[in-house]
């Protein structure tokens, strides 16, 4: 497997962000494999190889977004992120 999960390869769309809505877009062929199959070894610390040195990603794995989802561990951050903004820039 080669190539990065991240960077250029993973970006925001908000093409539909009129009607509420906002998807996370990973444009690697193997990025769905890569989710649903936190097995995988992960470097989450720097790693060298026949290229060279790479750093690592200490968040790395699998299955990440379940946190986000209701009842997980970061499911109420994007409300909470919302409400400093809005009162940030409307004064309230």
């Amino acid at each position: 497997m080669d190539g990065a999960l991240q960077g250029d390869s993973f970006f925001p769309d908000y093409s539909e962000c009129s009607s509420g809505k906002a998807v996370l877009v990973h444009s690697t062929p193997y990025a769905r494999r890569m989710y649903y199959h936190p097995e995988y070894h992960f470097h989450k610390e720097k790693w060298k190889d026949k290229r060279g040195e790479h750093d690592g990603n200490a968040n790395a794995r699998g299955e990440w977004y379940e946190d986000w989802l209701p009842g997980g561990s970061k499911d109420q951050d994007c409300q909470r992120v919302y409400k400093q903004i809005y009162k940030r820039i409307t004064g309230v």
